[in-house]
């Protein structure tokens, strides 16, 4: 009994670590994070030299705020739990934005937009459960690793007039996601900042249970 008491805490305090990022995203705007226009200029002291012009328009991110907790598994025997974190979608869109450089009256110029689309962004988890002095729960000796589903790119870039979209979309789809799955192991640092944001309320309900 006391076992399956743990279980329902433990997963109730991975929910709730998990709700925390989401609410914090939400209230910090991350949620539907746009930049309708950003212009940043540049010259030297003699612009004939070097000046710069970067333009960004209409940058908009969805989807950050819908991360979840999936499929969370509590084993008594270990004391340890098995679960996802999950970002279902998140798509990055641009207007039209560009560079544009002059130095010594040569002129390089550089355009972008487009979108991007991330699916089912993973972090797989395994990690045992402990109870600390002050009866709150820990988690200890994690185990990460990051998937991803899928990368869907349609951008359009440009370079001194040239076309160079195939070569960012097949980065951005191709190589992003192959990197990913090779070095997923190497993402825990992303999962304790997740950890930091537990309030620890659901810890605290083991102080009922004793």
């Amino acid at each position: 009994m006391e076992s399956m008491l743990i279980g329902l805490v433990a997963n109730a305090y991975i929910e709730s670590m998990v709700e925390n990022v989401r609410q914090k995203l939400k209230a910090e705007g991350y949620h539907h994070w746009k930049l309708d226009r950003y212009e940043f200029k540049y010259s030297a002291p003699n612009p004939s030299i070097f000046k710069l012009r970067v333009l960004l328009n209409k940058i908009l991110v969805t989807g950050a705020d819908k991360i979840e907790a999936k499929n969370i598994e509590y084993d008594p025997t270990t004391t340890s739990i098995k679960f996802e974190i999950l970002l279902p979608e998140l798509v990055i869109k641009s207007g039209k934005s560009s560079i544009v450089a002059s130095l010594c009256d040569k002129n390089f110029d550089s355009r972008l937009s487009g979108r991007v689309i991330v699916n089912n962004l993973r972090i797989l988890c395994k990690t045992e459960l402990r109870i600390t002095e002050s009866k709150q729960l820990d988690l200890q000796n994690t185990e990460a690793k990051m998937t991803v589903g899928g990368m869907m790119s349609d951008i359009h870039f440009t370079f001194l007039d040239k076309d160079f979209s195939e070569i960012i979309n097949t980065f951005l789809s191709v190589a992003v996601p192959e990197f990913i799955q090779s070095h997923g192991d190497k993402c825990k640092e992303i999962l304790d900042l997740i950890k930091e944001n537990a309030t620890g309320s659901a810890g605290s309900a083991i102080n009922n249970m004793f």
